[in-house]
């Protein structure tokens, strides 16, 4: 028995290939970012920036794979998306703080992934912040994408392999005709 079914290969394949994308764009954002705006990093903090990158990237394409499975077509992808990543935006602190926020506010934005990417990114460009604190949010945030990664393969399917109800429908009536 092989380890990976066809569909599998191919999900893994497909989130690799998002991953890579991904962290080509931020790479040129921090490249923007240095060029432009004059923001310098040091060795340790681009390393730990990349880290942070590469385990949040592969979350949240594996959450776009979950909306995308929870789809029945292509046309609520976009909505469903937007359920889901909405929230986690509003509810973390990547725009304002929080800190005067109602407390159920501050409570969903801890039970979400994006709070932890925040909280994570903001330590790994900090000179002063210790490495060690960044451990916690990366952990948790890691713990969010093993989650999210085996829901995503656990509910993958390929449109060719599962066909929906409306081409069933038109090869049945095809074939009575």
């Amino acid at each position: 028995m092989r380890p990976f079914s066809g569909s599998s290969r191919k999900a893994a394949f497909s989130t690799g290939a998002r991953t890579v994308l991904m962290l080509v764009v931020s790479g040129c954002v921090l490249l923007v970012g240095a060029v432009l705006l004059g923001t310098r990093l040091g060795l340790l903090s681009l390393l730990l920036v990349l880290v942070v990158l590469l385990v949040g990237t592969v979350c949240f394409t594996a959450i776009g794979f979950i909306a995308a499975n929870l789809s029945r077509d292509e046309s609520n992808v976009n909505m469903i998306s937007n359920l889901i990543g909405f929230p986690m935006l509003f509810t973390s602190e990547a725009f304002y703080s929080l800190a005067h926020a109602p407390k159920w506010v501050v409570v969903i934005g801890k039970l979400q992934p994006f709070h932890y990417l925040v909280e994570a990114m903001r330590i790994a460009v900090s000179p002063g912040e210790a490495v060690s604190a960044l451990w916690l949010p990366l952990g948790i945030l890691l713990g969010f994408t093993v989650v999210c990664v085996a829901l995503a393969v656990f509910t993958f399917r390929w449109d060719s392999e599962r066909p929906g109800k409306r081409k069933k429908q038109k090869t049945r009536m095809t074939a009575a005709t």
